[in-house]
C-alpha cells in the first residue's frame, strides 16, 4: 500500500478514537449531571448494587450492561458511578470501532480507515459514545460477532453475538440477518450453509425459547414490569426515517441530483407512458402517507419538559407535520424521493443483496416500535456503512458533512441543552 494512503488510513483512526475520548472528557467536565435517559440506566444499576429483590419496574433490556458496570463497581474504582459507566461505553465504542474495521476489511480487502471514521462521525450514533446508554455496547459487540463470522471464528461470534443480545435483546434480529446472508450467498450449497450457520440457528432457536419463556412465565418481553416502549407500528417512524436519509446523505443526493434529473428527463422521452405510471404511483404514494401521518407516543409529542433544560431534535419535525399539511405533503414526497434514492444507490452495488437485507432488517426495530428513537436506527446504519463501497470522493463528502453537523450539535449536547 502507498505510503500516502498509509497516512490517511492512520490519521483516520487517531481522528475517530481522539473524538470518542474528547465526548467522554467532556461529558466528564461539563455533564457532572445525569442526561435524558441517564437516570434510567443509573437507577437500574443501583438496584442491582443495592440487592433490591426483582428487576427494576422500568428495565426495558437485558440486563448486561449494567450487571458489567456494578461488578466493576465492586472493584472501587476511585471514579463516580455516573463517571464508571460512561467510561465502559466510551470503552466499548473503540471496541466497536475495532470491530468494524476488522469486518470492513474482510469484505473490502483494503484498510478501513476512512471507513471507521465514517462511522465515529456518524452524528446519530456520536454524542451517545460517551453516555450511560447501552446502544453503543451492543453495538460493540455486535460488530465484534460480525468481523468473527467473517474470520471463521464461529464458536468466538456466537459468544459475541450473544453478549449483544444480553445489552440489547433486539440484536437478535442480526442474527438472523447474517443467516439471510450466507443462505443468498452466490454458490452456496446446503451442508455450507449449515456448516456456516448452525451457531446462528442454534442462536435464534434459544432466543426463540426465552422469549416463549417470558411470554409464558411473565406475560410480557421486558423484565420491568412498566413500559411505554411498546411494540406497535408508528407511522411517524417512516416520516422520520426518509428525514434522517435526507438529513444524512444530503451532499450525496446534492451530486447526484443532475444525473437523477437527467434520467427522469430521458425516461419521459423514451418511455412517456410507463414514467408518468411510475410519477403519478410515486405522488398517490405520497399522499397516502400524508394521509396516515400520526404521532401518537406522548414522548414524541412534547418540545420542553418541566425541570428539564434539554430538547430533543427529534421531536420537532413530528411535531410540525402534525401542525402543518403541507408539509405532510413534503415528507410524503421526501420519502418517496428518498426511497428511490436508495433503490437506484442499491442497482449500483456489487452487494446489493446484503445491502437490501442489512435496510430490511436494521428497519425492523424502528418500524415496530411505538416510539420515534433515532438510537434504533444506528445498528442498521453501522451495517451498511459496513457493507457500502463508497468512491474516496463520497467518503469525503459524507465525512465534512457530518463532521459539521456533529460540530454544530456539540455544544448543546454538551450544555444539555440537545439531544437527538
Amino acid at each position: 500500500m502507498p505510503t500516502g494512503e498509509i497516512r490517511v488510513h492512520r490519521a483516520c483512526w487517531a481522528i475517530a478514537i481522539t473524538l470518542t475520548v474528547v465526548w467522554f472528557f467532556t461529558f466528564d467536565r461539563f455533564r457532572p449531571d445525569y442526561l435524558v435517559d441517564e437516570p434510567g440506566h443509573l437507577g437500574n444499576i443501583y438496584h442491582f448494587l443495592e440487592g433490591k429483590p426483582g428487576w427494576p419496574e422500568h428495565m426495558t433490556m437485558l440486563p448486561g450492561y449494567h450487571f458489567a458496570v456494578a461488578a466493576l463497581w465492586q472493584l472501587h474504582p476511585s471514579l463516580k458511578l455516573l463517571t464508571l459507566a460512561r467510561l465502559v461505553t466510551t470503552m466499548t465504542a473503540l471496541l466497536a470501532f475495532y470491530g468494524f474495521g476488522r469486518a470492513w476489511m474482510l469484505i473490502h480487502g483494503r484498510p478501513a480507515g476512512p471507513a471507521v471514521l465514517l462511522l465515529a462521525l456518524l452524528p446519530i450514533l456520536q454524542p451517545f459514545t460517551g453516555l450511560a446508554y447501552t446502544d453503543v455496547p451492543g453495538l460493540a459487540f455486535l460488530l465484534l460477532a460480525v468481523a468473527s463470522h467473517l474470520a471463521g471464528r464461529r464458536l468466538i461470534a456466537m459468544l459475541l453475538l450473544g453478549t449483544a443480545i444480553c445489552l440489547r435483546q433486539t440484536n437478535v434480529i442480526w442474527a438472523g440477518f447474517l443467516c439471510a446472508a450466507e443462505f443468498f450467498r452466490s454458490g452456496m450449497t446446503r451442508a455450507d450453509f449449515f456448516s456456516r450457520s448452525r451457531w446462528l440457528l442454534l442462536l435464534l432457536a434459544l432466543s426463540g425459547l426465552a422469549v416463549a419463556v417470558a411470554l409464558l412465565t411473565a406475560g410480557r418481553l421486558t423484565l420491568g414490569a412498566h413500559s411505554d416502549n411498546d411494540l406497535r407500528f408508528n407511522p411517524a417512524n417512516i416520516h422520520f426515517a426518509g428525514m434522517l436519509v435526507l438529513v444524512l446523505g444530503f451532499p450525496v443526493w446534492l451530486a447526484g441530483a443532475p444525473a437523477a434529473w437527467s434520467r427522469l428527463v430521458s425516461s419521459l422521452r423514451a418511455r412517456p407512458a410507463v414514467t408518468a405510471g411510475a410519477l403519478g404511483l410515486a405522488l398517490a404514494t405520497a399522499a397516502g402517507l400524508a394521509l396516515t401521518f400520526s404521532n401518537p407516543h406522548p414522548w414524541n409529542r412534547d418540545l420542553f419538559w418541566d425541570g428539564c433544560t434539554f430538547t430533543l431534535l427529534r421531536n420537532w419535525p413530528l411535531v410540525w407535520l402534525d401542525a402543518h399539511v403541507a408539509l405532510r405533503v413534503l415528507s410524503g414526497l421526501n420519502c418517496v424521493l428518498m426511497a428511490t434514492a436508495i433503490g437506484i444507490t442499491l442497482s449500483g452495488q456489487r452487494r446489493w443483496r446484503e445491502l437490501g437485507l442489512a435496510l430490511a432488517v436494521g428497519a425492523l426495530l424502528p418500524l415496530s416500535n411505538g416510539l420515534v428513537e433515532p438510537r434504533y436506527y444506528i445498528p442498521g446504519a453501522a451495517m451498511v456503512l459496513l457493507l457500502v463501497e463508497l468512491s474516496p470522493a463520497t467518503q469525503r463528502r459524507l465525512a465534512a458533512w457530518w463532521l459539521l453537523l456533529c460540530v454544530v450539535h456539540a455544544p448543546f449536547v454538551a450544555a444539555g441543552r440537545s439531544l437527538w
